[in-house]
């Protein structure tokens, strides 16, 4: 009975803390149009422009969608604490390519989310849908002190954002699982430096 009593209190105190975080994020968002289109339905156009994916097909817009993105961000409040994003990567590129101390980067904008619940939410929602079977689940902790925005929105409230290029350090990798039994990466990172080699945040490939 008191352990329950004591969950009970951890998690009003839990969804208190989350709370006062929305309610500053709300604060300090800026309203654009721009923000508002990416994170409803644009950030595939923006970032497959950035990350050279699927050249080809690109929108016409593409290229002034990325540019008024890039420009936005320079105007977005700082957000100094831990972000949280999940992701699949082709099995193994954890651990196998990617170790700890290596330097990993991403050529677009890196969603994250405020709320490590939320990104638990994304983890059991799209992003399981989309994952294949010789995949790996993997959970970005974005350690404080590394360069990120706020780029929340009535959709998004959440909603961080890590710049294109940003260079980033992998510091701890742990392998874990969910509540259900799925296999989870845990990958903790912070700001990076340009050493010999910048890898691929999802394959591992130098750049």
């Amino acid at each position: 009975m008191n352990r329950s009593v004591e969950q009970l209190k951890e998690s009003h105190a839990y969804k208190n803390e989350c709370y006062e975080l929305l309610c500053e994020l709300a604060a300090n968002q800026i309203d654009s149009p721009d923000i508002d289109e990416f994170n409803a339905a644009g950030s595939d156009r923006v970032n497959n422009f950035l990350r050279d994916i699927n050249q080809i097909s690109m929108p016409a817009d593409a290229t002034d969608a990325a540019s008024a993105m890039l420009d936005i961000y320079e105007k977005m409040q700082d957000f100094p604490g831990r972000a949280y994003r999940v992701m699949t990567t082709a099995a193994g590129v954890y651990g196998a390519k990617i170790g700890v101390g290596d330097i990993v980067m991403d050529k677009g904008f890196m969603s994250a989310s405020a709320l490590p619940v939320n990104c638990l939410d994304w983890k059991n929602s799209w992003v399981r849908k989309q994952t294949a079977v010789d995949s790996d689940m993997v959970i970005l902790i974005i350690e404080s002190g590394t360069p990120k925005k706020n780029a929340g929105s009535a959709f998004l409230p959440d909603h961080i954002l890590v710049k294109p290029n940003t260079l980033l350090r992998v510091e701890n990798m742990l392998d874990s699982q969910d509540d259900e039994g799925h296999e989870i990466k845990i990958i903790s990172l912070s700001h990076g430096w340009r050493g010999t080699e910048v890898k691929n945040i999802f394959s591992g490939e130098v750049y």
